[in-house]
């Protein structure tokens, strides 16, 4: 549980807050990418890439896609969380959180543009 403490201490870190903010742009171009790339149809998609077993690419139900934007949220929500709770005790520490979370949100921008270009193409 966040104490009041906590988070008026996390809100005078000003690179902390750029931190957030920026974290928080990159989950909600994620989400936007996400909601403008999907398409309901019948046709499977290509869901996920792997270079194990006898296809590299996987299809699925357009349903799966969501998982790309829910996994951005999930990711801002807990690490977003981790960092102001830590920022207290090791703001190093939190600081790192926040900087790891957005190296990951850029791979996951990445990824997911890949397969929703490839999904497009699938149509």
């Amino acid at each position: 549980m966040l104490v009041r403490r906590e988070i008026i201490s996390f809100l005078r870190d000003r690179l902390a807050l750029g931190l957030l903010a920026l974290f928080l742009l990159t989950v909600l171009i994620l989400l936007v990418m996400t909601v403008f790339n999907i398409h309901p149809s019948d046709v499977q998609v290509p869901a996920r890439y792997s270079d194990y077993g006898f296809t590299n690419i996987y299809r699925d139900k357009w349903h799966s896609l969501l998982s790309f934007g829910l996994f951005g949220l999930l990711i801002f929500v807990t690490n977003g969380l981790l960092a102001v709770k830590l920022h207290d005790k090791r703001r190093g520490l939190s600081l790192s959180v926040l900087a790891a979370s957005i190296c990951v949100m850029v791979i996951a921008l990445l990824v997911s543009g890949a397969i929703f270009r490839l999904a497009t193409f699938s149509l």
